[in-house]
């Protein structure tokens, strides 16, 4: 169980985005950066893509902490500023390749029916003379 507080919201209109400050009260283990952004995400209305945390701090053996997150008015601000970590950098490489391999799929596909078609139209054409 996890309660978040928001005690600071700065609106950075140069950026397009807001700046948070809060505390979290968990028991348990620290909560990871993903659990906050869907406790902000729930807490503001907002989608989660668009939440990024920068920090959470806590105190040893405290069962609570505060944290620093922006939420950006869309993704291509967010892109645009934030910058490309190596785990991130990973994801879009294989997102990319992804697309690459479908193209690549529907290009054969597409080339094995037109073969498939040319051949029964050989096969016909012959069958007629």
């Amino acid at each position: 169980m996890m309660k978040i507080e928001i005690t600071q919201k700065n609106e950075n209109t140069l950026l397009e985005r807001t700046d948070l400050k809060g505390t979290i009260n968990f028991k348990g283990v620290t909560p990871s950066n993903n659990d906050v952004v869907i406790g902000i995400a729930s807490n503001l209305g907002v989608k989660e893509n668009l939440i990024v945390v920068k920090a959470i701090h806590t105190q040893f053996s405290q069962q609570n902490g505060t944290f620093d997150a922006m939420v950006y008015k869309n993704t291509e601000v967010l892109k645009k500023t934030e910058k490309m970590t190596k785990h991130l950098r990973k994801i879009a490489k294989e997102e990319a390749k992804k697309v690459t391999e479908a193209k690549e799929a529907e290009k054969e596909r597409k080339k094995t029916e037109e073969e498939a078609k040319k051949a029964r139209s050989e096969s016909s054409d012959e069958a007629q003379e």
